[in-house]
């Protein structure tokens, strides 16, 4: 499998976790302060999408709130 980063992206605040490559495990990065301005959040995320090697990024979609 590959690596994964996972965003959960929030009006205020986004969080960013990577997976391991088994798929089995996540762990958080970093939380992004994005009231400047969400293009910070979005370079932010493909820094470490190019750090980690991920082959791809989740984006969470909370249908429950």
């Amino acid at each position: 499998m590959s690596i994964l980063l996972g965003v959960d992206f929030g009006l205020r605040r986004t969080g960013v976790a990577v997976c391991d490559a088994g798929g089995t495990l996540a762990a958080p990065l970093e939380i992004i302060d994005i009231r400047r301005q969400s293009t910070d959040a979005v370079q932010r995320i493909v820094r470490l999408a190019n750090e980690y090697e991920a082959e791809g990024i989740v984006v969470g979609l909370p249908i429950n709130m």
